[in-house]
């Protein structure tokens, strides 16, 4: 039988244990709680970011000179390849719907499967009807050979906006260009960024019926510019003509409408093809601002 002083001890243990309880709970509900909560929340919402194309440009008769198209990149999912023997089976597949070297493309892919990269970029702007040719040509090499450890998910991709430039390198130098990673730009593309730029949205919430916070997209601005494209072609013809027989290293032409001020035409020689964008990004001496 237990004496008074050992039930007097249980029962002041039992009831500190119950302050420190209590003392415990108080703590973590007036100073801790802000954190878990913030915790909680990021592990029940997603936020998911929403893009929108870049405005486009027109010419005076409404010709378009720029336009964003939507692309995606390519990346190797090194978690859906079992083997290296895989990663090289895989660049055999889609090498030559990306029109790359075979070898150089399986150097690129068993690197990454190697290093375990999943952020290993395989190709940048590639067009949608591409994606899809890249996906049947794995389904179709996996069908005409036995392939151990090599998957449909083999690639993942990721949506993009992709500039492009239907008349090339008529007015190249005027339009300009603007690449995305990094951003560079130059000519109207520059000038007009303000106006041209999308406003990227964001959609945060647990599921898509539950919403909790959404700020819309909003797509570029379109910007008619007074140039014609047909003048712009025949200035861009003179003035490399005229450049050849007179053996100048540059030259520049610009038609204005002399009553109201309007440029109709620019021409810059050396000019160049803005669709040429990785190489344009690295020349800077290209830029016409």
């Amino acid at each position: 039988m237990l004496s008074q002083a050992r039930i007097r001890l249980v029962i002041v243990f039992f009831i500190m244990l119950c302050v420190v309880a209590v003392a415990r709970t108080m703590y973590v509900r007036w100073f801790e709680f802000p954190r878990y909560e913030q915790s909680v929340a990021r592990q029940q919402t997603t936020n998911v970011s929403t893009t929108a194309p870049r405005g486009r440009i027109f010419d005076r008769n409404g010709n378009v000179l720029a336009v964003s198209n939507r692309a995606v990149i390519m990346r190797v999912n090194v978690g859906a390849l079992r083997t290296e023997k895989a990663a090289r089976n895989l660049a055999d597949a889609v090498a030559p719907v990306l029109k790359e070297d075979a070898a150089a493309l399986q150097e690129k892919i068993v690197t990454a499967f190697r290093k375990r990269d999943s952020s290993n970029v395989l190709a940048f702007g590639v067009p949608y009807e591409v994606l899809d040719r890249v996906n049947q040509a794995i389904r179709t090499y996996m069908a005409d050979n036995t392939v151990g450890g090599l998957s449909t998910d083999a690639i993942t991709h990721e949506d993009l906006w992709s500039r492009s430039y239907p008349y090339g390198p008529i007015g190249g130098p005027t339009i300009g260009y603007i690449t995305m990673e990094p951003t560079v730009a130059s000519g109207v593309e520059a000038f007009a960024n303000d106006a041209l730029s999308e406003r990227p949205g964001l959609r945060i919430g647990r599921s898509r019926i539950d919403l909790i916070e959404s700020r819309p997209t909003l797509s570029g601005a379109d910007v008619m510019l007074t140039l014609d494209v047909n003048l712009q072609a025949y200035v861009d013809a003179r003035l490399a003509e005229a450049i050849r027989d007179t053996g100048a290293r540059s030259g520049q032409v610009i038609v204005m409408e002399t009553r109201t001020g309007r440029i109709l035409a620019s021409g810059t020689f050396p000019g160049f093809d803005p669709n040429r964008v990785p190489e344009l990004a690295a020349e800077q001496s290209t830029r016409n601002w």
